[in-house]
C-alpha cells in the first residue's frame, strides 16, 4: 500500500472509531425534560396542552389528547421529531439519538396526563 493510501485508511478508521464511540461535538446529553422545555414547550405548553392562544387552530399541539401518545406508539412519536410534521421542524440533525428516545418518553408522560393537566 502507497503512503498516501495508508494515512487516508488510519484517517478513516479514526474517524470510523470516533463516531461509534459517539464523540461527534463533545456536549452532553440533555434529559427528556430540558430537551421538552428547550424545544418543545413553546407550542406544546409546559403541560402538554398546548399554546392557550393558538391550540383551537392547531389541535394537534394539545399532547394530552394525542391519539399515538395514547396508544403509545414510540416510532410514530420517534419519527415525528426526528422528521417534523406540518408546522413542527424535525429535529433529526440536532438531536442526538439517544436525546430523542428520552423526549419520547417525556411525550408519554403527557399520555397518562388527564385533559384537566392531572395524572390518571
Amino acid at each position: 500500500m502507497s503512503r498516501p493510501r495508508v494515512l487516508l485508511a488510519s484517517g478513516l478508521a479514526l474517524v470510523l472509531a470516533v463516531g461509534a464511540l459517539g464523540c461527534t461535538d463533545d456536549r452532553q446529553l440533555r434529559e427528556g425534560d430540558q430537551l421538552y422545555a428547550d424545544l418543545c414547550a413553546r407550542c406544546h405548553g409546559a403541560n402538554g396542552q398546548g399554546d392557550p392562544r393558538s391550540v383551537q387552530l392547531y389541535p394537534r399541539q394539545n399532547l394530552t389528547r394525542s391519539g399515538m401518545i395514547e396508544r403509545g406508539d414510540r416510532i410514530l412519536i420517534r419519527d415525528r421529531i426526528v422528521r417534523g410534521y406540518g408546522l413542527m421542524p424535525g429535529y433529526q440533525f440536532k438531536l442526538q439519538p439517544e436525546e430523542v428516545g428520552r423526549l419520547v418518553n417525556k411525550c408519554l408522560e403527557f399520555g397518562k396526563a388527564k385533559p384537566g393537566g392531572t395524572k390518571g
